[in-house]
């Protein structure tokens, strides 16, 4: 797993993961520093609440056998954030340089029922922090493996970036797309997650392992030619699409060796090798539909392993 610690190189502000947990948790009266952000946690579960009546809809909440199961085990397993934090500070500095569109003004840490590690709102972020207690954690045992060893602490700077980024710079599905554009979306949001954090790792950052990325790296013509002999790079199959991109077990369409998410490794190398033609695109550049629905990126980054 990749690291995200500073680099040290400048002295950013960490981002602060404002705990609604530990609000619930209390019996207190929320603060009004957290009634926005308790009053956005309560509509993602669907508790439809009015400001005069957010101290009964918290202490409802209280009492949720949600809160009673997971609340001890996310202090203990957690442990200390800082890292986390720091990641954080340096990702929101460096967003509002090269992708302002993605704002996380306020990160708050909830406990959630829901398998979305990250929600977003306008302009803030709320972290599952139930969903990064290792994958030891004998409440992840129905889970898939593939989901599991990704439920570590480490990786939620990781799902904060592509959440925000994809918040602000929504992928344009206005019309039906093609698993080429898909793919070249997903490679700018792995390309801006991977600029954006100090000390990325692009396994992690793609959604693979080490071991995978290198089977990856190894078969990336194999894979390549795959696509086009199979006629899918212009296909509009949604299902095709999510096997390519979405995490899993593996795509065993393309070959029983290959791990799933091979579609964002594909459209990170297309995009890296744009770049090196177009030195001077932009994250932003590249999260605009100009760039991922254009019939001429691929041809202009010569991408042909």
């Amino acid at each position: 797993m990749g690291g995200c610690t500073s680099k040290g190189s400048r002295d950013v502000e960490p981002l602060t993961i404002e705990r609604l947990d530990h609000a619930v948790e209390t019996g207190q009266a929320v603060p009004d520093s957290l009634r926005e952000g308790m009053k956005l946690y309560l509509g993602v579960l669907g508790i439809a609440c009015t400001d005069e009546a957010l101290s009964d809809c918290v202490d409802a909440l209280r009492h949720n056998r949600l809160i009673d199961v997971f609340g001890p085990d996310v202090d203990q397993r957690l442990g200390d954030l800082t890292a986390v934090e720091t990641a954080l500070g340096e990702a929101r500095e460096t967003l509002s340089r090269v992708a302002p569109k993605a704002r996380m003004d306020r990160v708050y840490g909830v406990i959630s029922p829901y398998r979305q590690g990250v929600v977003t709102t306008d302009s803030a972020a709320l972290i599952a922090l139930n969903l990064y207690l290792r994958p030891d954690y004998l409440g992840y045992e129905g889970f898939e493996q593939y989901f599991r060893q990704s439920r570590v602490k480490e990786r939620i700077p990781y799902d904060v970036v592509e959440a925000v980024v994809a918040a602000g710079y929504p992928q344009d599905d206005s019309q039906p797309l093609t698993l080429l554009q898909r793919m070249l979306y997903q490679g700018a949001l792995v390309h801006t997650t991977v600029e954006t954090l100090p000390s990325a790792s692009l396994a992690t950052t793609i959604g693979v392992t080490d071991e995978q990325l290198k089977w990856l790296d190894q078969n990336e013509h194999n894979i390549w030619n795959a696509l086009i002999s199979r006629n899918l790079l212009y296909s509009t199959d949604d299902l095709e699409a999510s096997r390519l991109i979405a995490p899993g077990p593996g795509c065993f369409s393309l070959n029983p060796d290959c791990p799933a998410r091979v579609g964002r490794y594909v459209g990170y190398r297309i995009v890296q090798h744009y770049l090196e033609r177009h030195p001077d695109t932009t994250p932003e550049d590249l999260l605009s539909p100009s760039f991922y629905l254009s019939n001429s990126a691929l041809i202009d980054s010569r991408y042909n392993p």
